[in-house]
């Protein structure tokens, strides 16, 4: 090959490669402007630009409502609390809800918001008959369940004030002979059922399906 002709190839393939260099340039551009609105390559995203992930969002708008504790025993709104205490010197003493189940004896401790005053008497009734009357502080009563039917009944409270009477009404459910709750009612007096111990539905069922009635005293 004569030296004129490979300085012509050389200069070709230099002519060859500028070309190639430049629709790659160009290539590299218009991706660009058609990826990005003309403003040059996308920049790498940063953490501040990904959005959360939606299950972390909840997971952070629910924690604070899963933390409350949703048996905690809070007292019902109003100017009239009924409570019930587990020693008749008035320690530990709850709110009566709506439909709480009752037994046995109870003490029964009356709570006035401060805005209702002083009260001239305050009045226990039981299904609509007085279960007893208080004319000063403390206002407590004490109430026997066992002389009422297992079953709903209705403690009324009712105070007189200066300016007339406000009451309250709870209806609880006395159970003093099915405390095991298997439908099965105690045999001891003022029950008169077939379970032999109360607290154990199984062991006595199994007496009930043969006929047997409860030895005493129990082993």
């Amino acid at each position: 090959m004569q030296g004129g002709e490979v300085a012509e190839r050389v200069a070709t393939m230099s002519r060859a490669a500028a070309l190639s260099r430049t629709a790659c340039g160009l290539l590299w551009v218009l991706t660009a402007a058609t990826c990005n609105g003309g403003d040059g390559p996308a920049p790498d995203a940063s953490p501040a630009d990904v959005p959360p992930d939606a299950t972390d969002a909840a997971d952070v708008s629910d924690g604070d409502a899963a933390t409350v504790d949703a048996t905690a025993d809070t007292a019902p709104t109003g100017p009239i609390t009924l409570k019930r205490c587990t020693t008749p010197i008035l320690d530990n003493c709850k709110p009566i809800h709506e439909g709480d189940e009752v037994a046995d004896v109870l003490w029964l401790l009356v709570a006035l918001s401060a805005d209702l005053g002083a009260p001239s008497q305050i009045m226990l009734r039981v299904d609509g008959k007085v279960a007893g009357t208080k004319k000063k502080a403390s206002w407590d009563f004490q109430w026997d369940s066992s002389f009422s039917d297992d079953g709903p009944h209705l403690l009324r409270v009712e105070v007189t004030l200066a300016d007339g009477t406000q009451a309250l009404d709870r209806n609880v459910v006395v159970n003093n002979c099915d405390a095991d709750h298997d439908q099965h009612a105690a045999e001891f007096a003022g029950c008169d059922g077939d379970d032999c111990d109360d607290g154990d539905g199984p062991l006595h069922a199994h007496e009930r399906a043969v006929g047997l009635r409860c030895a005493w005293p129990m082993p």
